[in-house]
């Protein structure tokens, strides 16, 4: 079941997915055309490599839409 919200930074609407390595990751509600995240089952998505084809629907991270993302960020560990 799709999990929708509103970002709190920038109003935009979103939908809370789950990577395959079992990170949220907030997509911008409506497909675009040259995304790079697909949906591979419920709430479930992966990301196409860069020369990879897919004819379905495309998303983007709203990550990289918000223009307040920084804020929003949590910091990379350290291996």
């Amino acid at each position: 079941m799709p999990n929708y919200g509103i970002c709190r930074s920038c109003g935009a609407a979103i939908e809370w997915c789950r990577t395959e390595n079992g990170k949220n990751v907030p997509l911008d509600a409506d497909p675009f055309d040259d995304g790079n995240v697909v949906k591979i089952g419920r709430g479930l998505v992966r990301c196409l490599d860069k020369d990879e084809s897919y004819s379905g629907d495309r998303f983007v991270s709203h990550f990289a839409t918000c223009d307040f993302a920084h804020l929003h960020r949590k910091p990379r560990k350290l291996k």
